[in-house]
């Protein structure tokens, strides 16, 4: 938190803010009450972090007045930082405030990414913590896979009521309490867009969706697994040389669910996701409540055929982007126009190429028809079941369609398959002439 006073020339005011909001106390003569001030100009000058509100979990090394190195200690170990600057800051004041430090285990060596954030004690999803998911994932290929976590509930610096007075303390007042929560992860590769080659980005697409089929494998005898924020910022590279399986990481449990197998309509409260890359039904199933098909796991695949669909349009070449028109209306703040924008692409009876960029070649193209024909067949699908969502219909054919949920994967998964074995290099022979042949 940070407090700051503001002095006038007979009163002052203390304005607190954290990652719920601001609070500001009433203006107070200090002509009149001097000990109050007095108190009040003492406490912000405290040489205790803990009570300036710095987390004294990060320390620093300085030199000549600036940071050189510093260390990041969770609740049993205390890694070192490899810069001085987190890789990726939320700048917002309010909200989850997430951090992610790259760091190191002093012990052996290994590159670590130390995450950070605010999380709401309670949430209409009733969604559990990212940990939860990261934990039940642990050992699935395409996953991102955890260390170790630390969560801050019932300590006065993991939560934000405990910094806030207790008549603050209340959904009437418009405060939900957040709790500070840290996550220590293996450290992969880049952003999906930092691919170096066709057959990289291929590989890491690939190997991310079938996380998501593997995830959901594992716990599908009581609950699915959504990840439901599939997106090309939550898709990595994996390390250099990664086995099969790991050239592509799925990141960013933040929104994950569990969704019961024989799950209804409205079962989960408001379509989560990132706008450009979000589901047709979740954006036109939003506000109808009661009967809006239950967020799936065909959901997360039309995403994942969203992301593949922008970055083959946008890339010209490796490192190198173009402008899209459809971007616009694909992440419009109004929901009914991306989804129709979407549907538009779903609903052609052929995928148009022509606006596909020269540097795909044609193993990618065949990729993105094939998944273009599967998620519309599905969205089309589902619409034969739910019709236009303003009245009750008949669950059965929905959880029948899920029964080919293995069937569905395998029609995802094997154009890829097929197009990375068209784009791996062929190995080169040395014939006794000494001159190479590739076969």
């Amino acid at each position: 938190f940070v407090r700051i006073v503001v002095i006038t020339e007979r009163r002052f005011r203390i304005i607190h803010y954290d990652r719920g909001g601001a609070l500001y106390s009433p203006l107070i003569d200090y002509h009149k009450d001097t000990n109050i001030f007095i108190r009040a100009i003492l406490s912000l000058t405290s040489k205790s972090e803990e009570q300036l509100g710095l987390d004294t979990s990060v320390q620093w090394e300085i030199r000549d007045g600036r940071k050189v190195s510093g260390t990041i200690t969770t609740s049993d170990k205390t890694y070192d930082l490899q810069g001085v600057d987190p890789s990726f800051t939320r700048r917002d004041i309010h909200g989850r405030g997430t951090v992610c430090w790259p760091a190191t285990d002093p012990d052996t060596g290994e590159d670590l990414l130390i995450k950070d954030a605010w999380l709401w004690e309670a949430d209409l999803d009733d969604r559990k913590e990212e940990y939860y998911y990261l934990e039940k994932a642990r050992g699935i290929p395409g996953i991102m896979q955890m260390k170790s976590f630390e969560d801050r509930k019932g300590r006065a610096s993991g939560e934000i009521k405990c910094f806030r007075p207790p008549t603050v303390d209340s959904g009437e007042t418009g405060f939900y309490n957040r709790i500070f929560r840290r996550i220590v992860l293996v450290k992969y590769g880049g952003d999906l867009d930092e691919f170096q080659s066709q057959l990289e980005f291929i590989c890491a697409l690939r190997d991310a969706i079938e996380g998501t089929c593997l995830s959901s494998h594992r716990n599908r005898s009581r609950r699915s697994i959504l990840h439901r924020d599939i997106s090309s910022g939550n898709i990595l590279l994996g390390l250099p040389g990664a086995p099969k399986g790991w050239r592509g990481i799925l990141i960013d449990m933040d929104y994950a669910i569990e969704i019961p197998p024989d799950a209804r309509g409205g079962a989960v409260m408001g379509g989560a996701g990132t706008r450009l890359f979000q589901a047709y039904y979740v954006l036109k199933g939003s506000g109808l409540h009661e009967y809006r098909p239950v967020q799936d796991y065909l959901d997360d695949l039309e995403s994942f055929f969203y992301v593949m669909y922008v970055l083959m349009h946008q890339y010209i070449g490796v490192g190198k982007t173009t402008s899209v028109p459809f971007e616009l209306e694909w992440g419009s703040d109004n929901m009914d126009t991306s989804a129709e924008a979407k549907r538009k692409v779903l609903d052609a009876p052929e995928l148009n190429l022509d606006k596909v960029p020269e540097f795909w070649s044609q193993p990618c193209k065949d990729v993105l028809v094939a998944f273009h024909e599967f998620v519309g067949e599905m969205v089309r699908t589902k619409e034969e079941f739910v019709w236009d969502m303003t009245k009750a219909w008949d669950n059965r054919p929905m959880l029948s369609l899920y029964e080919d949920f293995d069937e569905h994967y395998a029609r995802v998964l094997a154009p890829f398959d097929k197009a990375i074995e068209a784009l791996t290099p062929k190995p080169k022979i040395m014939l006794r002439t000494g001159i190479d042949r590739s076969f």
